[in-house]
């Protein structure tokens, strides 16, 4: 199992950056505002027209397609704690793309996270 580490952990990357994509993409086209059906009409527009958003998708689907593979041949049990990586991966490209300030207990929190997710591919 420990061969589709890779395919793993790419597929666990284009989602992070999938989801970086799409914050980049909300930040650019605003708040949604109340729920209303003219409000989501406004918000398919805008959306359908910007280049993050459809990088964000793109990703995704991507990342979905590589995630399938990978249950193909690995068991649940051992691909899914790899999901974790992606609030790690989250924490360092909100940091560098988005200029988000992380706290150290957030920092610490991924420190916990890489640890358990060592100890699991161990096993």
């Amino acid at each position: 199992m420990t061969k589709y580490i890779p395919l793993i952990l790419t597929s666990l990357v284009l989602a992070a950056i999938g989801q970086v994509s799409l914050k980049q993409a909300m930040n650019q086209i605003g708040g949604f505002g109340t729920l209303s059906l003219q409000n989501i009409f406004e918000f398919i527009l805008k959306i359908s027209g910007n280049p993050f958003a459809w990088l964000g998708f793109a990703l995704y689907i991507v990342s979905a397609f590589m995630w399938l593979i990978v249950l193909s041949h690995t068991s649940l049990s051992f691909a899914y704690p790899f999901a974790s990586v992606t609030f790690v991966l989250i924490l360092f490209l909100s940091t560098i793309v988005l200029n988000e300030g992380i706290s150290a207990l957030r920092w610490a929190g991924s420190i916990v996270i890489i640890i358990g997710l060592l100890m699991i591919t161990r096993s």
